[in-house]
């Protein structure tokens, strides 16, 4: 995609070099693992990540607007969003009504979106800068997913890749209105034309989705790096194939990269268990 990025953390306290792939630390019944890496085509990594098993909380953001802001941007929706949701904030939105995470997530990517407004309105280096963010919350074997742009979250079940998240895209818009096919949408010249994402006057709202996950279930939230590279179904067979959360994270970014890298490549995967 036009968007690169680079930072990345495996945990909410320690950064971890992209070699470094950590094993998946245990917490309720999911395991969670993530890594990212530059690929092969770009000089540096704008991508950004965050998970914390402990919380069910993954974030995945690709950051635009140059190599500086790109990276600066997709840190910073990392940031705000895990740093908001506190792990006491969330056992009381969870004990809310089922609109409550909806509800929470929204006003988290607002709140990230103001942040990104105002570092960019503020710093001239940073001017333009923006990003797509995809956040998951996992609440016992409930799922939550809201996303802005063009980072993605996959259900793996059974062997099949269902996308869980909405593309904020031109191409997308032309899939949705019956003038493209989803072959067609996926190598469309604007598949990278974002049409929202955080860091945008008016980037709301965000696509939502809540499902009932079940035992041997993979969620996969990626940036577009990874699902330009893999079609769906070889995505679902490195999930299946793979032992465990970490593992499959690992193949995954190897595949995209084997299959030309052309962007930065940003994967967590969590397994439900």
């Amino acid at each position: 995609m036009n968007f690169r990025l680079p930072w990345f953390r495996h945990t909410p306290r320690v950064p971890c070099p992209p070699a470094i792939i950590p094993q998946p630390i245990p917490a309720g019944p999911f395991s969670m693992a993530g890594n990212t890496h530059a690929g092969k085509v770009r000089d540096g990594n704008e991508d950004a990540c965050y998970y914390d098993p402990s919380r069910g909380l993954a974030i995945v953001a690709d950051g635009l607007g140059g190599h500086a802001a790109g990276e600066r941007a997709s840190m910073l929706a990392c940031e705000v969003i895990h740093e908001r949701l506190t792990p006491e904030r969330l056992e009381g939105i969870f004990a809310g009504d089922e609109k409550a995470v909806q509800v929470e997530l929204s006003s988290c990517l607002r709140q990230a979106n103001r942040s990104l407004r105002t570092q960019s309105t503020t710093h001239y280096r940073l001017s333009g800068m923006g990003s797509t963010v995809v956040v998951a919350l996992l609440d016992g074997y409930i799922l939550h997913v809201a996303n802005l742009g063009d980072s993605r979250a996959y259900l793996v079940r059974d062997g099949h890749a269902q996308q869980l998240t909405s593309d904020h895209s031109v191409a997308a818009e032309l899939l949705e209105a019956g003038m493209l096919d989803e072959a067609q949408a996926r190598h469309h010249p604007c598949r990278n034309q974002l049409t929202t994402c955080l860091g945008t006057p008016l980037p709301f709202p965000p696509a939502y989705t809540r499902m009932m996950t079940r035992l041997d279930d993979r969620v996969v939230l990626c940036s577009d790096g990874l699902w330009e590279m893999l079609a769906d179904k070889e995505i679902a067979r490195i999930c299946m194939e793979a032992g465990g959360a970490s593992e499959a994270a690992d193949r995954l970014i190897c595949a995209a990269n084997d299959a030309g890298g052309h962007d930065n490549i940003t994967v967590i995967v969590m397994l439900i268990c």
